[in-house]
């Protein structure tokens, strides 16, 4: 289990539309390439409540939802 810090996040998901931002007891990622837009929450405290692969993994949620590549219920 890697370490999670905001660039190895970044760099692992390697998508220049994705920021990841932090407010007082979440984070959230945003997707925003000008046509599309989206965001996805994480409430956790602390960035290393969750591995880098986590963090990669719900970052990945998010670009899929924005870009079509899964459907919602």
């Amino acid at each position: 289990m890697s370490k999670a810090t905001y660039t190895k996040i970044l760099n692992a998901i390697d998508c220049s539309h994705v920021s990841l931002n932090k407010e007082r007891g979440y984070f959230y990622f945003v997707y925003d390439d000008g046509e599309k837009y989206g965001e996805h929450v994480i409430y956790v405290m602390h960035m290393n409540q969750m591995s880098l692969e986590s963090w990669v993994e719900e970052a990945n949620e998010l670009i899929n939802k924005v870009e079509g590549k899964i459907t919602t219920n």
